[in-house]
């Protein structure tokens, strides 16, 4: 029974926790309702701001292109072996959140709310580090698969050696474009504060 009591504790701090941001809505006498909480503020001025939110898109772009162009390589990996698909489909993902978490990041501006900060902007770095996770296991299974069966040009024709090799050479520049937005995630600094926006 104990057991069964902390569970109930648990689960109902939990979804405290959830919904807590919803008590730092207040409402004054007229019935308009404010927001009272923390705002947290970017620390850039917004020239240099926009300037890394731009880049981040840009590699947020140029991963998805390099991705997507993966995916129509025939004979590189793509088609059959599920320890290259899995890391490959776990990338992708990893990009699609990183792009919801900067479509809401660019909305904000330079000021959010404590809740979608800790949300999108927290939540902007470990995807880009999952999807340099992810990347590296593609890219190892795909020099696996080629070991395993030895050697592109002994499994097949000259073509699906030509893909497997360009398959490789783009997931390494994706890599690189992961790296490079995750420490762009990390320039951007921000701090607490209590002013309302003007």
């Amino acid at each position: 029974m104990r057991g069964l009591f902390e569970d109930q504790k648990d689960h109902a701090e939990g979804a405290h926790r959830a919904t807590r941001h919803l008590e730092e809505v207040a409402q004054d006498a007229s019935g308009s309702r404010y927001y009272e909480g923390v705002w947290m503020v970017c620390t850039l001025d917004q020239g240099k701001r926009r300037k890394i939110t731009a880049l981040i898109w840009g590699l947020l772009f140029l991963e998805a292109a390099l991705l997507g162009v993966c995916g129509c390589l025939r004979g590189s990996g793509m088609d059959g072996c599920v320890f290259v698909l899995l890391p490959y489909a776990l990338c992708i993902l990893s990009v699609c959140f990183s792009i919801r978490h900067m479509i809401e990041i660019s909305f904000a501006g330079g000021r959010m709310r404590e809740y979608p900060y800790k949300k999108h902007m927290k939540g902007l770095g470990p995807c880009a580090a999952a999807g340099m996770i992810f990347c590296i296991l593609c890219i190892g299974a795909r020099l696996a698969e080629a070991v395993m069966a030895g050697g592109w040009e002994r499994a097949g024709r000259a073509d699906i050696a030509r893909n497997g090799i360009l398959f490789l050479a783009l997931q390494i520049l994706t890599l690189a474009a992961l790296v490079f937005s995750y420490r762009l995630a990390g320039s951007l600094t921000w701090k607490e504060s209590f002013d309302p926006p003007a």
